[in-house]
C-alpha cells in the first residue's frame, strides 16, 4: 500500500464521526496532490530524454534557473562560448531558448529574456523586418535591439527554421555590430579627410604651376619687351620710309614685306605669351621637335641676356613629340633660366633632340615603359653639382639660390610634366663642368597639321564686319574689299542689330568678342535670333578661348591676330551655295 493508501487507512479507521464537509476538503487536496505529483512524473521524464534545457524555480526573491547535465551538455556550453547571442524561436517571435551573451546584448537578465516576445525587444523601425522574417521562415537581416537601458544596438540576425517532434521553430545567431559601425563611420570620415587633402593638394598644385608660369613669364619680360621695340621699330621705320616715297613701288613693297615679317614677328611672340599664361586644363598635341627648339632658342636668346649663347642640336628628321606646349614651353623657359643662374659670367645653353626606343622587357635606368621616346637635352656649360646637391635638387621647395630668386619649385615641377606626359626627367652633373637635364616625351602617333587653307575665291559676298576699334575695322574692312567682297561695318553689337533689322544684305558676319556693353558673344546670340542661318566668325586674342564661350556651336573661333587669307577662306567656305 502506498503513502497515500496508509493515510486513507488511518482516516477512515478514526474519522468515522467526521463531519462531510471535512471529507470535501482532504478530497480536494488529495487531488491537488495527485495533480503535482503527476506534473512531477512528466518532469522527470522530459529530463531523463533530454528536452528539457533547465530549470526555473520561483522563489523568494528572484527565480532561480538550473541548468540540466546531459549528453548535449558539451553543445550548450560552446553556445553560451562563443561570444553571438543565440535564441530560439516559435513562428510568433516566444523566446523558447536565449544564451547569456544574448541576454547581456538585452541587458536583461536571462530569465527576463525566455519567454518574452522578441518583438517588444527590438527597435521599433525594425520590428517589420522581425515579422518578415519570422513570415518566411529564416534569413539574414540587419536590425536594432531595444534594451532595457541606453542606446540601441545595432545587429546582423540569421535566422533559420526547423522542426522537432512536430513542433515548428525558428533557431537564430545574433552579431553585434557596434565595432563595425564604428569602424565604418571613422572610415568614411577618413575618406572625407583624405578626399579634402587631395582636392586642396591638386589645388595647391595648379597653384604652383600657374606660379611657376608667372615665374617664367617674369624672366621673360626683359627680353620680351627688348623685342617688342624691335618689332615697333621696324614697324614704323617702314611705314615712315613708305610714306616719305609712295611712288617709288620696288621700295615700297620692300618696306612693306619689311613691317609684315615684324608684324608676323610679334604675332608669334604673343601667342606663346598667352599659351604660357592660360589657365584651366591642358592638352597633349603634336608638336614639330625641330621647330619648337629651335623656336624656343629665339626667345631664350632674347630672355637670357647677351652673355649667353643659345644654340639647338637637332635633326629636322627628329619625329614630332606628344606634350602641351604651353607646358612644355613654360618647363625649357625655367630649365634656361636655372641654366643662366649657374653660368654668371657667361656660357652656352644646347637645346638637342633626339630619338630613344625603349624594347619590352628591358630595363629602363630611368623606369620608362617600353615604347618610342623623343629626348631632349638641355645642357649648360655653368658651375655644375656635387652628389649631395643632385640628390635634393628635384625635391620640392629644395633651392639654392637666395630667397629672393628661387622657390625650389621649378625642377619639381618639370619633373611632374615630363611623368605626366607619359615620359620622365634626369639630371647629370659636374662640378666646374656644367649640367644636362634630359627629358623623355612619348613620340605622337602623327605630325601637327601644316595644311594650307584654302585660297577664297573673289565674290560679291556681303560681310558685316563688328570691331570696337576704329584702326582694326577699317584695316580688316579694306583687306576684305581688296579681295572682292562688300562690307559693311559696325563699332558696336547694338549697331549691327540695327543693321541686321534694317533688313540690309547681309551674307555672314565677323565680330570681335572684347566690345563694351554688349560682347561679342552676346551680339552674335542676338543675330542669330533675326537671322537664324547667318554663318557668324567670332575674333579674340585669347588661346583656349572657346572651352569657356556659351552657344560654341551658333558661330566659328577665329583667333587673333588671323591672315587675312585664312579669314576670307573661311568666309567664303561658310557662305559657298550648298549643293
Amino acid at each position: 500500500m502506498d503513502r497515500t493508501g496508509e493515510f486513507m487507512a488511518e482516516r477512515g479507521n478514526g474519522a468515522t464521526g467526521d463531519p462531510p464537509d471535512a471529507v470535501a476538503t482532504l478530497q480536494r487536496r488529495l487531488d491537488e496532490v495527485e495533480a503535482e505529483l503527476g506534473k512531477a512524473r512528466e518532469t522527470i521524464a522530459a529530463i531523463r530524454s533530454g528536452d528539457v534545457d533547465a530549470i526555473i524555480v520561483e522563489a523568494t526573491g528572484a527565480p532561480r534557473i538550473y541548468t540540466l547535465e546531459t549528453e548535449d551538455r558539451p553543445y550548450r556550453q560552446l553556445i553560451e562560448q562563443i561570444g553571438e547571442g543565440t535564441v530560439t524561436l516559435t513562428q510568433e517571435g516566444i523566446v523558447l531558448y536565449a544564451n547569456t551573451r544574448m541576454a547581456a546584448l538585452l541587458r536583461l537578465p536571462l530569465e527576463k529574456v525566455i519567454g518574452s516576445n522578441l518583438h517588444a525587444m527590438i527597435a521599433t523601425d525594425d520590428q517589420d523586418r522581425l515579422a518578415q522574417l519570422l513570415q518566411q521562415d529564416g534569413g539574414r537581416v540587419e536590425l536594432r535591439l531595444q534594451p532595457a537601458e541606453g542606446s540601441t544596438v545595432p545587429v546582423h540576425l540569421s535566422l533559420t527554421g526547423f522542426s522537432d517532434g512536430g513542433t515548428h521553430m525558428l533557431c537564430g545567431i545574433l552579431t553585434d555590430l557596434t565595432e563595425q559601425k564604428r569602424t565604418e563611420a571613422a572610415l568614411r570620415e577618413a575618406d572625407a579627410r583624405l578626399l579634402n587633402e587631395i582636392v586642396e593638394r591638386e589645388r595647391a598644385e595648379a597653384l604652383f604651376h600657374q606660379a611657376q608660369k608667372v615665374q617664367a613669364l617674369g624672366q621673360l619680360a626683359a627680353g620680351i619687351a627688348h623685342d617688342f621695340n624691335n618689332i615697333l621699330q621696324a614697324v614704323s621705320g617702314a611705314a615712315t620710309l613708305i610714306e616719305s616715297n609712295p611712288d617709288n613701288h620696288n621700295r615700297t613693297l620692300r618696306f612693306a614685306r619689311m613691317a609684315l615679317d615684324a608684324a608676323t614677328r610679334g604675332s608669334s611672340i604673343t601667342q606663346r605669351l598667352l599659351s604660357f599664361a592660360r589657365r584651366g586644363e591642358l592638352h597633349a598635341e603634336a608638336i614639330a621637335t625641330a621647330e619648337l627648339l629651335h623656336s624656343m632658342r629665339e626667345i631664350l636668346g632674347h630672355t637670357l641676356g647677351s652673355h649667353i649663347l643659345v644654340r639647338t642640336r637637332v635633326s629636322p628628321d627628329v619625329p614630332p613629340l606628344l606634350a602641351d606646349r604651353g607646358q612644355l614651353e613654360t618647363a625649357l623657359v625655367n630649365l634656361g633660366t636655372n641654366a643662366r643662374d649657374a653660368m654668371e659670367t657667361g656660357g652656352t645653353l644646347t637645346l638637342s633632340a633626339a630619338v630613344e626606343q625603349v624594347s619590352e622587357g628591358s630595363a629602363h635606368p630611368n623606369g620608362l615603359a617600353p615604347g618610342a621616346y623623343v629626348r631632349i637635352s638641355v645642357t649648360d656649360t655653368g658651375t655644375g653639382m656635387d652628389a649631395a646637391t643632385l640628390s635634393h635638387v628635384a625635391e620640392p621647395f629644395f633651392t639654392t639660390k637666395p630667397v629672393d630668386r628661387g622657390t625650389g619649385l621649378g625642377l619639381p615641377m618639370v619633373k611632374g610634366f615630363a611623368e605626366q606626359s607619359g615620359g620622365g626627367m634626369a639630371i647629370t652633373s659636374t662640378p666646374g663642368t656644367g649640367t644636362t637635364v634630359t627629358l623623355w616625351l612619348r613620340q605622337a602617333d602623327r605630325g601637327p597639321s601644316d595644311a594650307a587653307p584654302p585660297q577664297p575665291v573673289a565674290s560679291r559676298t556681303r560681310i558685316l564686319l563688328v570691331d570696337d576699334d576704329d584702326l582694326v575695322r577699317e584695316t580688316l574692312a579694306a583687306q576684305l574689299e581688296d579681295l572682292g567682297f562688300m562690307t559693311l561695318v559696325a563699332g558696336n553689337g547694338m549697331e549691327a542689330l540695327a543693321l541686321l533689322r534694317g533688313e540690309k544684305a547681309v551674307d555672314a558676319m565677323v565680330c570681335d568678342l572684347s566690345m563694351p556693353d554688349m560682347n561679342g558673344v552676346a551680339t552674335i546670340q542676338q543675330a542669330r535670333a533675326l537671322r537664324p542661318t547667318l554663318p557668324c566668325f567670332l575674333l579674340t586674342g585669347y588661346p583656349g578661348e572657346r572651352a569657356t564661350l556659351a552657344a560654341a556651336d551658333n558661330f566659328t573661333l577665329v583667333r587673333k591676330p588671323v591672315p587675312i587669307q585664312a579669314l576670307a577662306a573661311q568666309v567664303a567656305a561658310a557662305t559657298a551655295p550648298r549643293h
